[in-house]
């Protein structure tokens, strides 16, 4: 129906490259607001919602009249219209004795409206009721209060079967809508009272800023977003982390700055967290970006990679802050880590792989049913045949997960006749697999390496003729597969292929990013790039025979089996995670692929994909590359006609205008030193 922008804690000075804040990250809002505002007029939405912090002067100082005006003639260059929520540094922190500036008084609310305008109201888009509030004015105890109060039970009741969003400065929780009252978020009793009226009015989602970083809960019906800064990180919340933080303690952790898109459809929302790495934009500079626009796939409607991701990492982590003497000194905040959840939005993929021993736990369940409603699906997998007890589990949250991996030592007529029952009971996709461990594969005498894994091998065709003579078909969907490091993914597809088409079952493909060996450190990026660019390519041209998992999503820097994943230990993507978003992407744009060739070369990778809508060239230089040299190496593979070059990592776009004839290409002399891709009209 349309798309609409959110941003919060904007922090603007009143001069660039100046700040009253003792940190030089903070020296650098203006530049990045306008970069922000560069960005959101690329992305064209109907209009945009800043969610409060408009400026960094609190109240009480001089500066904020100054830092007031420079909001506003800067935000004059946004090509839509603009609606402010106040934020504790525009109108005062919320009513507490113990908060580190300057509570909310008449005085400051009056001061907001004199320079910013309404600091509670409603507007409407495509029947749609959008509600702003004043949040630092709940428990305040000043007549205003009353005032939004009645206010807002009167819209919302008005409204009722209206669909409705609603902004706020403070979020009304972090973790949990019990939880203790503390420097971020609503204290009792506004918080309860806000609750009710979100859930009697049926609120589809609210939006929040003030922490600085990314969460995401629900309540009922309603999704909760609390945002990241356009500014600078609250460096409190590296603590996620367990490496070293980002510069200035964590306070410049470029990847963790962003704001929000938010497509809205006849029946739900998609909500995008744009990173924007910190991008700069000094006054007077042309705010002209040099980029090709690849949008996130939204996972919310569908727009989603054919392969999955092993989740080894707890992915609902929960963690206590140190109260830090800053803006917290009296309680240790509980917070849960959220950035595995953005990144995988950010990446598009849906389908997570966990043990099932999660259903154990009553906040990971509740966490899976959040997420099953942002689109993503759960594999589990267990080993052995569940006891009653366990089973019991399995059928009490059949809702939360779509498959069952069943990893057993032994597969034999006992096992069938189990195997039989409990599909029939559990009435859910069961993929069988082989248990492989140090004490049963051969070795040599001289070494000794623990390990325990599971998973057929592609050329075990025989094992899996044996069994398949054995159960019942009824009784399994499928079988696992195993794709270790030292097999090559294309050719290990056409193996398993052929044996699942012999035998009419969809397999289920595990592709180790690790080295076989526990001890060694897999340090050769091309090749990561080049597995997880076949693991992706490979599985979307087999349009769903496949079910495949990249084990697994994050860096793993220590332990066992050390690897890199998608995301690095500060929970951003790394560059294979930034090129895998940006792939699974333009997979979607060009849709089913009609034809598939891969070339190897000393020189590159290449992938050539004939789709339905773009002829598209996936190219991996080993070294410097030029254009005209690929060209002339791939003649017959080449697509011709009119292109584009494309920065597969950064999505920036290196040759806009690039024509082709069978024989030659107008592009002279330019040079491919990273990944790219080359987009050909078909």
């Amino acid at each position: 129906m349309f798309r609409f922008g959110v941003i919060a804690d904007t922090h603007m000075n009143p001069e660039d490259d100046r700040s009253s804040s003792p940190w030089e990250t903070n020296k650098l809002s203006n530049t990045r607001t306008r970069s922000v505002i560069a960005d959101l007029n690329a992305l064209q939405p109907a209009f945009v919602v800043h969610l409060g912090d408009l400026i960094h002067p609190v109240p009480e100082l001089d500066s904020y009249a100054d830092a007031a005006i420079r909001f506003r003639d800067t935000f004059e260059d946004l090509n839509c219209p603009l609606y402010l929520v106040p934020g504790n540094h525009d109108v005062g922190d919320k009513p507490a004795p113990w908060m580190p500036a300057g509570t909310i008084k008449e005085e400051y609310v009056n001061q907001y409206r004199k320079y910013f305008g309404k600091d509670f109201y409603k507007f409407e888009h495509d029947n749609i009721v959008f509600i702003v509030i004043n949040c630092q004015l709940i428990n305040s105890g000043l007549s205003v209060e009353e005032e939004q109060r009645i206010w807002l039970e009167k819209i919302l009741k008005e409204n009722n079967g209206k669909r409705c969003f609603l902004f706020t400065h403070y979020p009304l929780f972090i973790c949990e809508k019990d939880e203790e009252g503390h420097y971020d978020n609503l204290d009792e009793p506004g918080r309860g009272w806000l609750l009710k009226q979100i859930q009697k009015g049926r609120v589809e989602a609210v939006f929040a800023g003030h922490v600085h970083n990314f969460f995401y809960n629900r309540t009922g019906e309603t999704s909760h977003y609390i945002l990241p800064s356009t500014s600078f990180v609250r460096h409190d919340y590296s603590e996620l982390s367990r490496i070293a933080p980002a510069e200035e303690n964590g306070r410049n952790d470029l990847p963790k700055l962003g704001f929000m898109v938010v497509d809205v459809f006849p029946e739900n929302h998609v909500a995008t967290t744009i990173r924007t790495y910190g991008k700069q934009i000094k006054q007077g500079d042309s705010n002209n970006l040099n980029s090709y626009t690849i949008k996130s796939p939204s996972i919310g409607k569908g727009d989603f990679a054919s392969i999955g991701i092993d989740l080894r990492q707890d992915w609902a982590e929960v963690f206590y802050l140190p109260y830090n003497g800053a803006l917290d000194e009296f309680v240790r905040k509980k917070v849960r880590n959220d950035y595995l959840l953005l990144a995988l939005q950010e990446l598009g993929l849906r389908d997570l792989r966990i043990p099932a021993s999660d259903l154990n736990s009553t906040d990971r369940c509740s966490r899976m049913s959040d997420l099953k409603t942002l689109g993503h699906r759960f594999s589990i997998f267990r080993f052995g045949l569940p006891s009653s007890s366990e089973l019991h589990l399995l059928k009490s949250k059949r809702d939360l997960y779509e498959s069952l991996e069943l990893v057993l030592a032994d597969i034999g007529r006992k096992e069938a006749a189990s195997l039989m029952s409990l599909r029939q009971e559990l009435n859910t996709p069961i993929y069988i697999s082989q248990l492989r461990t140090s004490a049963t594969i051969s070795r040599d005498s001289e070494k000794f390496n623990h390990f325990v894994n599971h998973g057929f091998l592609p050329n075990e065709a025989e094992s899996i003729n044996a069994i398949v003579d054995i159960l019942d078909p009824k009784s399994f969907d499928g079988f696992v597969f195993r794709i270790g490091c030292s097999l090559d993914v294309p050719s290990s597809m056409i193996l398993i292929d052929e044996i699942s088409n012999r035998h009419q079952f969809k397999p289920l493909l595990h592709v180790r990013l690790s080295s076989d060996n526990p001890a060694t450190i897999m340090t050769d990026e091309k090749a990561h790039l080049g597995r997880v660019i076949e693991s992706l390519v490979e599985t979307h041209n087999r349009a769903g025979r496949f079910s495949t998992f990249l084990d697994s999503f994050v860096d793993n820097d220590r332990g066992y089996f050390p690897r890199d994943g998608l995301i690095d230990r500060r929970f951003n993507p790394n560059v294979s995670g930034k090129i895998f978003k940006n792939l699974v992407s333009l997979l979607v744009s060009i849709g089913r692929v009609n034809k598939s060739e891969l070339v190897r070369q000393k020189e590159f990778l290449a992938y050539f994909l004939d789709g339905e809508t773009l002829n598209m060239t996936v190219l991996l230089p080993n070294a410097s590359l030029l254009i005209n040299q690929f060209f002339d190496q791939v003649k017959s593979l080449s697509s011709a006609g009119h292109g584009k070059v494309i920065d597969l990592e950064t999505g920036a776009l290196l040759i806009d205008s690039m024509n082709r004839t069978g024989d030659s290409t107008d592009i002279d002399k330019h040079t491919i030193e990273k990944p790219v891709v080359i987009l050909m009209d078909n």
